[in-house]
């Protein structure tokens, strides 16, 4: 698909987060039971940069959670690689700094954006905005001056419609020694419903110095493009868009270089990615467990697919992986109609400005 040819000069190439410097200026999100070692090195394949482990819990870290190392778990091709903490108590992120640092990781950031009720609850994540934000200040702080990493936060617009806070929240977290910051357009009750505010992050980054890094609805090129035409965003993280498109990377970063996109994937493409991604899990967690874990990705691979929904039964009755590869195998034989990777996303959530209503997307943090 040939796009606006807009040439623009605005549109920031490269984006540095204290010493770490990044060719592009997009950045794969933390996505909770999502972003393990097989679905980062399939993206990486595809062109992305920075990318994010998962949501990892300060205080499970600390106890020696087996489970939770295990969401540690890299390789040398999966750099540069950041890693996100949750928790509201700077003892205990502090004391996660030892396991964090026998790693190879390139930036730290802070979650006060989770807006999961067990969460909150326990005021971390969103539930973090509800406080005084020199605590948040404090904590950052706290972290700062015990690593030699740069520190991120990422945080949303407030806790609801009457305490939209961001704007206070990203000056203490500025003041606290935050190399950047990443906001979440929506708050803690809109979750991932609702619209977007691109004005909320605008807002932030005329007060700040520090990078501002935007979050939200970034599901297509066009979508990208204006999230950083509208707020003068630093760079973008892309987490749902990402979802059975590993090559929106190579999409967003090819049309705002010249306003040229490809609108669809070949089938062949399609299935190639799907092997590789299956392949990577099944030799993270084994051929069984592997397979398993593939079969909601599988989901979202098959929804730029005509016939894509015909496969989903059969894919759920799948437990190894020799048996998903023939799947795949008799879906290219089948020859479907591809859909377009965007055009949804764009018809309402762009040129209609409507507020997103979208299925079949998962609520992640």
């Amino acid at each position: 698909m040939k796009g606006v040819m807009h040439g623009r000069k605005d549109l920031p190439g490269r984006l540095a987060i204290g010493s770490l410097e990044l060719a592009m200026p997009l950045i794969l999100a933390p996505l909770a039971g999502i972003s393990d070692l097989s679905f980062r090195t399939l993206h990486r394949i595809y062109g992305c940069g920075l990318a994010f482990t998962e949501m990892i819990s300060a205080r499970s870290l600390v106890y020696g959670s087996r489970q939770t190392l295990s969401m540690l778990q890299t390789s040398g091709d999966d750099r540069p690689l950041g890693v996100q903490l949750l928790g509201n108590d700077p003892e205990l992120l502090v004391r996660a700094l030892d396991v964090i640092h026998t790693m190879p990781f390139s930036i730290i950031d802070i979650n006060a954006a989770c807006p999961v009720p067990k969460v909150t609850s326990r005021g971390e994540g969103a539930g973090m905005l509800r406080e005084d934000p020199i605590r948040i200040e404090m904590l950052l702080k706290a972290v700062v001056q015990a690593t030699h990493l740069p520190v991120t936060i990422k945080i949303r617009s407030g806790w609801d419609e009457n305490e939209l806070v961001a704007v206070d929240v990203a000056r203490a977290a500025e003041s606290g020694g935050a190399a950047a910051i990443c906001v979440h357009g929506r708050t803690r009750m809109q979750r991932y419903g609702g619209r977007v505010s691109r004005k909320v992050i605008a807002d932030v980054k005329r007060v700040v110095r520090i990078p501002v890094i935007a979050s939200g609805d970034a599901f297509s090129p066009r979508l990208v493009e204006r999230t950083f035409v509208e707020t003068g965003c630093d760079g973008v993280m892309i987490a749902r868009g990402a979802l059975g498109n590993p090559w929106i990377f190579r999409d967003v970063t090819g049309y705002l270089a010249s306003g040229v996109f490809s609108d669809r994937r070949s089938l062949t493409e399609t299935c190639t990615a799907m092997r590789e991604h299956l392949s990577l899990c099944c030799e993270q967690y084994g051929e069984r467990s592997g397979a398993v874990l593939f079969r909601k990705f599988f989901t979202w691979y098959a929804k730029g697919i005509k016939t894509g929904r015909q496969y989903k039964e059969r894919v759920f009755s799948v437990t190894d992986c020799s048996a998903m590869r023939a799947v795949i195998d008799h879906l290219e034989q089948a020859d479907p109609q591809m859909l377009s990777l965007y055009a949804a996303y764009d018809r309402e959530m762009l040129d209609s400005d409507a507020s997103s209503s979208l299925d079949g997307l998962p609520a992640l943090p």
